[in-house]
């Protein structure tokens, strides 16, 4: 059974898990406006997202 539809983002040595809702599943490294800043493009790009992890993964 896979996962609901989540974004795993990484820079350098930082790593992040969010999921659609823009909430973060974790955190390790990013400070906070950052982090910030990649929720909102997580959630701004919601169905990009969703069409992209469909077409990967399959309709869920």
């Amino acid at each position: 059974m896979h996962e609901p539809i989540h974004v795993h983002i990484r820079k350098d040595s930082n790593k992040a898990k969010f999921w659609l809702d823009g909430s973060i599943a974790y955190n390790r490294g990013f400070g906070s406006r950052e982090l910030q800043h990649l929720q909102k493009l997580v959630v701004n790009n919601k169905s990009r997202i969703e069409e992209v992890w469909n077409e990967h993964f399959g309709e869920q």
